[in-house]
């Protein structure tokens, strides 16, 4: 009985250990100082710590004091999604949604927002509800391109729609400059910053 309550006070302070160590490395990083956080993150993400793989993951995709490298970040990402963390599985859904450093793709994306709304990160629900209205868009038109295609005059060339096929305006591929204004939001981990566009929120 007294091994077992020596290991479990072991345990104890291990993990009150690790959470001061990632909270120095938040602490750093909102004073700017990565170098530091990147010091107290590296040994807790390569032990496994969701937290810390996701903020080095961070480091990466935002370029903050390391090179940016969205490989290594969408590498760090997956290993803390996979761990139930839900910015990370939100991180990675953008990641797909634009096609930074993977191919661009909104199946993908749509699956990672579904597990980062899954774990309560609010963000994701709007993605979710853009990328399903953009399938139902797409796939109205290709409905009406396929309805309209027996009875449609040859095209023309040149930028003239036919008067039978209906315009289709889908929206850009570059992300839309969207902020939320949060005044509870943290400086550098776990949400937007007032002002922050949704591509700086990695």
């Amino acid at each position: 009985m007294k091994t077992l309550a020596t290991l479990t006070l072991l345990l104890l302070t291990l993990t009150t250990a690790a959470s001061a160590d990632f909270e120095a490395g938040r602490a750093a990083a909102n004073r700017g100082d990565f170098a530091t956080a990147l010091h107290e993150w590296q040994p807790l993400s390569d032990s496994g710590n969701k937290d810390a793989q996701f903020a080095l993951g961070r480091m990466y995709a935002r370029g903050d004091f390391l090179s940016k490298d969205f490989t290594k970040a969408r590498e760090l990402f997956s290993l803390a999604a996979n761990q139930g963390h839900g910015r990370a599985a939100y991180s990675l859904g953008l990641m797909y949604e634009f096609g930074d450093g993977v191919a661009k793709d909104l199946p993908v994306a749509k699956l990672w927002f579904k597990r980062a709304n899954a774990a309560g990160e609010r963000e994701a629900a709007i993605h979710l509800k853009n990328l399903t209205q953009i399938a139902d868009i797409t796939a109205e038109a290709e409905r009406s391109v396929v309805a309209a295609a027996p009875a449609a005059p040859a095209m023309p060339s040149g930028p003239a729609m036919t008067s039978g096929t209906p315009e289709i305006i889908l929206p850009s591929s570059e992300c839309p400059i969207r902020t939320l204004e949060d005044p509870k939001a943290p400086k550098w981990i776990g949400g937007l910053t007032p002002g922050d566009s949704v591509r700086d929120v990695y």
